[in-house]
This record gives C-alpha cells, sequence and structure tokens, in this order.
C-alpha cells in the first residue's frame, strides 16, 4: 500500500425505496428496489456483478442480483437498483415465524465488483439490520 493511503471503509446500507413487483409465477416473485447507500470514502468507484444471499433470520430468501453496472460517488449516498427472486412456498414458511415476532434481522453474504478504470477487483459484501414489522 502506498503511504498516505487510508484503508477503504464500508459502504453503509440506509435503507431501500422503489419497491415493485416484476412478475410472479405459482413458486416465485421477481421484485425489484433500489438499495439506499452511503460510499464514506473519498473516492468514487464503480461497480458491477454484484450478488447478495438475503437472509430472514436463519432462513434464505433469495439472491439479490446487481441490475447494472453503478458509479458511487465520493462521500455520498448512491441508489443501487436490485432485483431478487424469492421463493413463494418460502415466504409462506416463515410467514408464521413473522406473525409471532416483531422484529425480523434479515443478513445478507455476496460478493461484487469494484473498480475504476478499468481494474476492477472482487469485494465482499455483507449487510445485517434489523426490521421492525407492523402487521397490525
Amino acid at each position: 500500500m502506498l503511504a498516505g493511503c487510508s484503508p477503504s471503509q464500508n459502504i453503509q446500507f440506509l435503507g431501500y425505496r422503489s419497491i415493485g413487483i416484476l412478475g410472479t409465477n405459482l413458486d416465485s416473485a421477481m421484485i425489484r428496489m433500489k438499495m439506499i447507500c452511503y460510499n464514506p470514502n473519498h473516492i468514487g468507484v464503480t461497480v458491477r456483478d454484484g450478488w447478495m444471499d438475503i437472509y430472514a433470520g436463519k432462513t434464505l430468501l433469495g439472491r439479490l442480483i446487481q441490475d447494472a453496472s453503478v458509479h458511487i460517488p465520493a462521500r455520498d449516498t448512491f441508489n443501487f437498483p436490485m432485483r431478487i427472486k424469492v421463493s413463494l412456498s418460502t415466504l409462506m414458511q416463515y410467514s408464521s415465524h413473522i406473525r409471532l415476532n416483531d422484529s425480523v434481522l434479515f443478513r445478507g453474504s455476496g460478493e461484487c465488483r469494484i473498480g475504476k478504470s478499468g481494474f476492477f477487483i472482487h469485494r465482499p459484501i455483507h449487510m445485517q439490520e434489523s426490521a421492525l414489522l407492523n402487521l397490525y
């Protein structure tokens, strides 16, 4: 590492918006969303080929897949378009757990390619977020 370079910080997950259903069939639903994130680093980069397996508790809900390459500005918030294919049978099995608890711990683990000026490296992605559910 060069002198004067500080290690990069992890991108922070702030929330999500624009959730919609792209399509359904008898066993699954394709959902699109934009994750809102913040880059605390002093340099902007491009992210591509991202994916993340999403768990609610210990139950695998599906795999998030990055829709397109995303430019991440330095020290700024940005939208990260994703889509996820969710098994409807898994959701039905997990719904009884959701009714018995006020919150759910969502975890994600995956990887992406991050880079600048045509040079890309693989980076792991990890996310953990507790969500309060208000079903009534």
